[in-house]
C-alpha cells in the first residue's frame, strides 16, 4: 500500500512538472496585425535571398570593367555595320529588318535594352549621315568605375567633341551579368550644356593620340578668352604643325586662330533653361525642370545611379531616401522606364518660393522584352532657393 501511495506521488509529480515545461516552451502568442507579420516574412526572406545571390555573383577590376563595357559597346555597332552591310539596309529605301537584328544584338546586350533604346536607333541608324547614334568609348578619356557590385557595375567616361560635331558629352554605362556573361545593359550620355566638361590639357593631349597618334602637339598654356558679349571662358593653347588652336574647357569645341585680348566669336549655345542658375520661376522653367527630372529619373533606374537625381531632393528628407530605395528596387527587379511625354496640367504658387505642380505622365515600362505603356497624375511640391530648385513633396492622384 505504501508502495503504491509512492507511486501515485511520484506520477503526480511528474505531470505537474511536464505542464510547467510545456508552458514555458510554448508561451502564449503576442497579437500582431497580419500585415505587420506578412512585412517581417518578406523583409527576411528578400535579405537572405539577396545575400545568397550576391555571393555567387561576379566582381570585376576596374580593368576588366573597362574592357567588357570597351567591347560590348563596340559589338553593338559591328552587329550594326556588318548586318547592315549584308542585307543593303537603309534608313529611306531599305529600312532595318528588327526581327533579324534582334537576335544578334541579345549576344552583346540585355533583352530590355534590345527591344527599347535598340530598337528605336534601329529606325534611323542607317541613315547617310554622320550622325554617331551609338558612342565610341576607345576613344574616350576620364574613364571611372562609380558603381561596382556583384553581377553589375556601371562607368563614366567623356567623349570630346570631333570634327564631325559628334561628342562633347559625358557618357554612362551599365553592364549586367545573367546566365549568358557580361551584357549591355543601358547607357546614357549627358551634353556639356548639361554637366559640363571641364576637360583638362592632359586629358585632351591623350584624346589627341588615340584619333591622330603619329600628330605632333603640345600644350602651351591655360587662359581665358571673352566673347563678343562680354561673357568669359577658360581655353587651353595648343601647337602643332599648323599653328596654335584651342581648346574650349567646358565643351572641348576646337578654336582656330586665337588671340588673346581679341573677343572671338564663340558657338552658339541653345536657348535652353539653365537650371543650375533659377533667377525666376515662370512656365518655360517649370516645364524643363520638370522633363529633365523625369528623363533623369529614367535614366537613374536604368543605370541604377541615383546620384543622378540626388540634388532634386534635401538630402535628409524623407523623399530623398524613398526615392534612393526606388531606383534600387526597380533596377533590382530588371524593371526598364522611359518617359515618352509629360504635360503641365496646372502649376500654382503656394507660397513664397513655393509652387505646386500637377503633371500626367506618359511611361514605357519594360520587363525583359515586354513593354506596356502607362499614365500617371502626380502633384509636385517645389521649392526655389539659392537659384536652385529642389522637390520637397510628390503624390500621386
Amino acid at each position: 500500500m505504501g508502495n503504491l501511495y509512492m507511486v501515485a506521488i511520484i506520477c503526480s509529480l511528474w505531470l505537474v512538472l511536464s505542464a510547467c515545461s510545456e508552458t514555458k516552451s510554448a508561451p502564449a502568442p503576442t497579437p500582431k496585425e497580419p500585415e505587420s507579420e506578412a512585412t517581417v516574412l518578406v523583409d527576411v526572406d528578400e535579405s537572405a535571398n539577396e545575400t545568397q545571390k550576391s555571393s555567387s555573383l561576379p566582381v570585376v577590376t576596374n580593368e576588366e570593367a573597362k574592357q567588357l563595357a570597351t567591347d560590348s559597346l563596340k559589338n553593338v555597332i559591328q552587329t550594326f555595320d556588318t548586318l547592315g552591310k549584308q542585307e543593303g539596309w537603309d534608313s529611306e529605301e531599305k529600312p532595318a529588318d528588327f526581327q533579324l537584328l534582334s537576335p544578334r544584338l541579345k549576344e552583346f546586350a540585355t533583352s530590355s535594352l534590345v527591344a527599347t533604346k535598340l530598337k528605336t536607333i534601329a529606325t534611323s541608324y542607317y541613315c547617310q549621315c554622320d550622325e554617331q547614334s551609338i558612342p565610341n568609348l576607345a576613344t574616350t578619356v576620364r574613364f571611372k568605375v562609380i558603381n561596382n557590385r556583384p553581377g553589375q557595375f556601371s562607368i563614366s567616361a567623356i567623349q570630346p567633341l570631333d570634327e564631325k560635331g559628334n561628342g562633347g558629352t559625358t557618357i554612362y554605362l551599365n553592364m549586367k551579368y545573367g546566365k549568358d556573361g557580361w551584357k549591355l545593359n543601358e547607357w546614357d550620355e549627358m551634353t556639356y550644356r548639361q554637366k559640363p566638361l571641364d576637360i583638362s590639357s592632359d586629358e585632351y593631349l591623350e584624346y589627341l593620340k588615340k584619333i591622330t597618334p603619329n600628330e605632333a602637339v603640345s600644350f602651351n598654356k591655360e587662359t581665358t578668352i571673352e566673347d563678343e558679349h562680354g561673357n568669359q571662358e577658360k581655353i587651353l593653347l595648343f601647337k602643332d604643325d599648323s599653328g596654335e588652336f584651342g581648346v574650349l574647357a567646358k565643351s572641348s569645341e576646337r578654336i582656330n586662330e586665337v588671340q588673346e585680348d581679341v573677343p572671338v566669336t564663340l558657338p552658339l549655345e541653345d536657348n535652353d533653361v539653365d537650371l543650375n542658375k533659377v533667377t525666376e520661376v515662370d512656365a518655360s522653367v517649370v516645364r524643363s525642370f520638370t522633363e529633365t527630372y523625369l528623363r533623369d529619373l529614367t535614366e537613374a533606374i536604368n543605370l541604377n545611379e541615383f546620384d543622378r537625381i540626388q540634388h532634386y531632393f534635401e538630402k535628409d528628407s524623407t523623399l530623398f531616401s524613398e526615392q534612393q530605395q526606388l531606383v534600387k528596387t526597380l533596377y533590382d527587379r530588371t524593371i526598364r522606364e522611359d518617359l515618352t511625354t509629360v504635360e503641365i496640367l496646372e502649376w500654382t504658387s503656394k507660397e513664397a518660393n513655393s509652387y505646386e505642380v500637377k503633371t500626367k505622365e506618359v511611361m514605357n515600362i519594360t520587363i525583359n522584352e515586354h513593354t506596356e505603356e502607362k499614365e500617371y497624375y502626380r502633384v509636385y511640391t517645389i521649392v526655389h532657393e539659392n537659384e536652385k530648385l529642389v522637390i520637397t513633396q510628390l503624390e500621386s492622384y
